[in-house]
């Protein structure tokens, strides 16, 4: 009669099995280190690179950065947060605010920019860029129910000089600009009013302090408060990013 064992391995057979398992398992740990020790070392010459190149922009960004131009006098400079800033002012019993958004600035083309604002020669190498920003002008008036909000962009004007000009308006009460934002307020499109009814607007907000030497000022801030925050976010990814 056939034993029971004699379908199994004898017992030295199986220790022979058992140490060239364990054999080929040391052998795989240990090119599993060496995998991980390559990768590490592609990782570290990738992320050297990628911090080289950033300080090389950082650097870059420095030598240009000049600071903020003066507010001009009757506007103060408020509620800077990482991407927009409020410039406001009063008069008499209305409060105007004007709010740049520095997210997705459209960048000046120099050849839309006359000898004049450019220099005789042109741009001169190392400067920074020129933005034109969107921006909304809101008119709180103490005397009535509702704010004025007006939606403004830079276009060229007939002369081929830069001037801003509204794209839309709208009413709404104190309290609702939630509201304003998700459009559930009538929005009055510029495109609709008659040439007088828009250059009376215009009049007015020039009246309000918004006239061009408000506008190059604007301009300028929007340049620096946008570069000055570039810096930052370039020096966060330099420590970000470094191996």
């Amino acid at each position: 009669m056939a034993s029971r064992f004699t379908s199994l391995a004898r017992p030295s057979l199986v220790r022979a099995s058992l140490r060239a398992f364990r054999s080929s398992q040391k052998l795989g740990s240990c090119s599993g280190v060496q995998q991980v020790r390559w990768q590490s070392s592609e990782v570290s010459s990738a992320s050297a690179e990628l911090v080289d190149v950033l300080n090389k922009e950082l650097d870059g960004e420095k030598q240009t950065f000049e600071g903020a131009p003066a507010v001009p006098a009757g506007w103060s400079l408020k509620n800077e947060t990482a991407y927009q800033f409020t410039m406001e002012k009063t008069e008499g019993n209305m409060t105007v605010s004007i709010d740049v958004d520095i997210n997705n600035l459209e960048e000046i083309d120099s050849s839309r920019l006359d000898d004049e604002e450019l220099g005789q020669e042109g741009p001169v190498d190392g400067e920074g860029p020129q933005y034109l920003p969107n921006f909304t002008i809101t008119i709180a008036n103490t005397n009535a129910p509702n704010n004025a909000r007006f939606f403004c962009s830079f276009d060229e004007g007939a002369e081929g000089d830069m001037v801003f000009t509204v794209t839309e308006m709208c009413l709404f009460k104190p309290g609702t600009e939630e509201q304003v934002m998700e459009r559930k307020v009538y929005h009055c499109n510029a495109a609709v009013l008659d040439s007088d009814m828009y250059d009376g607007l215009m009049k007015f907000l020039e009246s309000l302090g918004i006239d061009p030497n408000f506008l190059e000022f604007l301009i300028g801030q929007t340049q620096s408060y946008e570069q000055g925050k570039y810096i930052d976010f370039l020096q966060g990814a330099v420590c970000t990013f470094k191996a």
